[in-house]
């Protein structure tokens, strides 16, 4: 299963950068969290938002109270019990979800935007095992279930999104036209369009997540403009909402910020930091989100998925072609995204110091000067990551999973 390829950044940057360290000195990350740390959990978000992310349901009914929810743990404040209360979380979604494939009376109950239960779960399949390792914008616990229960964390736009981005990937051939492999997915591309005036008057979490989606799905069509439209839109909300900020525990508790509520928006905030700085190297424009801008935490809370066993897709509906058995291998999921995440913080300083406006008077040996120093971060950046996380072609160990191979 291959992942979407990321789309990589030049631009400029803003002037808010600190000086450059000297060359092959490691960037100030201290607003990096490390994820060994100790200190007491941070709660994400406003501290009065102008709106409330997750206070409507697929079918816009408000979300369930933080005493009813599932997720309800606004009073727990300890880092560690919030860690642990995600972790057990996410190995019980797993179980649950096994109902959408066991009891047929289950998926009948889904809406899954027009789709049979068994092609939507082969779109999120694939999503899942793949592509949403990239910049883990979608958190799979909190998404599950929401598509089970009718919860505020899943809508028919950010649907639409996955399946339009897992139809590329797909053996099943989503054509709208057959006799063109350009139009795979456009059906859902379509689909997203229309439901996207619907979703823009009252931006929630998974309307941020889709546009996030759909936009860096839209760059391997060609469609470099749309896609950085979409995003941009992302970006803006994520502001608008105070996704970007840190708030202190009581007042979460007090906004009825959940445990799940916490590592969502992390999750989010520092996904579209990724998105947006590979998507500008890529483009050669400007990044919307500085990391100066941002007081949120980086570390992720639950981290049930760096542990998960990764195997390359195989659709169980399909026959096996072969009896060869394929060993899996652990995801990294969150390791990898953090060290992505690095490197995101690296490619901010490049474009701040390479591509600005400002930069263009730079004398031949004040930008070889420049150069010297960003390699440097560039090869610090590799020697401090983990053995595990780097893939040797000369190795003669299995291949890894294609978002390690994307690092």
């Amino acid at each position: 299963m291959e992942s979407l390829p990321i789309s990589l950044p030049p631009a400029d940057f803003l002037s808010t950068i600190p000086p450059s360290p000297p060359a092959g000195s490691p960037i100030d990350l201290s607003r990096l969290s490390s994820p060994e740390s100790n200190a007491d959990v941070q709660v994400n978000g406003a501290a009065n938002p102008p709106h409330d992310t997750t206070s409507a349901d697929s079918q816009g009914n408000p979300a369930p109270s933080a005493e009813n929810s599932e997720s309800a743990t606004n009073s727990v404040t300890s880092k560690a019990e919030i860690q642990k209360q995600l972790s057990l979380n996410a190995a019980a979604s797993r179980q649950s979800e096994r109902l959408l494939y066991s009891v047929p009376d289950v998926t009948s109950n889904v809406d899954f935007d027009g789709l049979s239960g068994d092609m939507a779960m082969h779109l999120l399949d694939l999503h899942w095992n793949g592509l949403h390792f990239t910049y883990l914008l979608t958190y799979r616990p909190a998404i599950m279930d929401s598509l089970l229960n009718n919860g505020p964390y899943v809508n028919k736009l950010l649907l639409t999104a996955i399946y339009f981005q897992s139809s590329i990937y797909s053996n099943f051939g989503f054509h709208s036209d057959p006799n063109d492999p350009q139009t795979t997915g456009m059906a859902f591309y379509s689909r997203f369009k229309q439901l996207l005036p619907d979703y823009i008057d009252e931006p929630t979490l998974p309307t941020i997540v889709a546009l996030l989606i759909c936009g860096e799905c839209l760059i391997p069509y060609g469609k470099q403009s749309a896609g950085w439209v979409y995003c941009g839109m992302a970006y803006r909300m994520i502001t608008d909402m105070g996704y970007h900020l840190n708030i202190p525990p009581e007042k979460g508790a007090e906004s009825g910020i959940t445990a799940t509520d916490m590592e969502m928006r992390r999750r989010v905030y520092w996904g579209a930091y990724a998105v947006d700085k590979f998507q500008s190297v890529c483009l050669g424009r400007q990044p919307a989100l500085s990391l100066l801008e941002g007081t949120l935490p980086s570390d992720f809370l639950d981290w049930h998925e760096e542990s998960v066993e990764w195997k390359p897709y195989k659709d169980p509906k399909t026959p096996a072609l072969d009896s060869v058995t394929i060993l899996g291998s652990p995801a990294h999921a969150v390791s990898i995204f953090q060290r992505s995440l690095r490197l995101a913080t690296i490619t901010e300083r490049i474009i701040k110091s390479l591509y600005s406006i400002d930069k263009a008077s730079l004398t031949a040996s004040e930008s070889l000067h420049t150069r010297n120093m960003l390699k440097g971060h560039l090869v610090h950046w590799r020697a401090v990551t983990p053995a595990h996380l780097r893939y040797d072609t000369s190795d003669d160990t299995p291949t890894p999973p294609p978002h390690l191979l994307s690092l």
